[in-house]
Formats: C-alpha cells, structure tokens, sequence
C-alpha cells in the first residue's frame, strides 16, 4: 500500500524501457566512374525505421588505399543529395568511398560496400 491508500499489483513493477538509438541502414552505391578531374557516384536512399529519426543526410568517406574504414579515410561534408561529384581529385590516382547514411540525432549508418574509381584526362562525363 502506497502514502496515499493506494495498492496496486502493478504500482511496484512498472519499469521504463529504455530504447537504445539504432543507427540508420547502410546504403548501397550502385554506379561509380572516373571522369577527367571528376570521380562520380551513386546510391540508394536510405529510409528510417518507423519511429526513428528521420534520414538528414550522407556523409562520403574517401581514402587513396582500398579498406575505406571511417577511422583511415577522409569524411567530406554532409550532402543531402543521393550521388556524389568528387571534384577534388588528381587524374590517374585511384580512390576508395564508402558512404553512410545519417539521422536527425546525428547516429551514422554502417559504411556501404567500398568502390573505387580513377579520373582519367579526356574521359567524358
């Protein structure tokens, strides 16, 4: 019995679950190619889980050796957008990307499945 006269079964068991954030999904890039001081690529959209913070954008990570992890390649700034225009490249050097997507809470997706691309002098967009 409670101060107030109050009993209840329940009053002394109910607990507070608490939910840990769950970052979003990884995404997948389907098309990358080397342009003449351009690498570009692209990927699928990330949905939110019902209940979780809406998807704000992608986060591209990009790294000169292969095994982009986000703790060895260079993260470049948030994009809103689905595809990506390196433009800061060198002809004839090979990049590795990875992409995450990010939520509202700030919670970042696992790494998509790393690509690779080299711009090439005279290759057309």
């Amino acid at each position: 019995m409670t101060r107030y006269g109050v009993a209840s079964p329940a009053s002394g068991s109910f607990k507070p679950v608490y939910q840990a954030h769950r970052p979003p999904a990884a995404t997948r890039i389907y098309d990358v190619s080397g342009h003449d001081g351009m690498v570009w690529f692209v990927w699928d959209h990330v949905e939110a889980d019902e209940g979780a913070p809406a998807i704000t954008g992608y986060r591209v990570y990009r790294a000169t050796e292969p095994g982009v992890t986000k703790e060895n390649a260079t993260a470049l700034p948030l994009t809103t957008d689905n595809e990506f225009r390196d433009t800061d490249v060198t002809n004839g050097t090979a990049y590795y990307y990875a992409v995450a997507a990010v939520d509202a809470e700030g919670g970042e997706a696992p790494l998509s499945a790393e690509v690779s691309a080299t711009p090439r002098a005279g290759a057309a967009p």
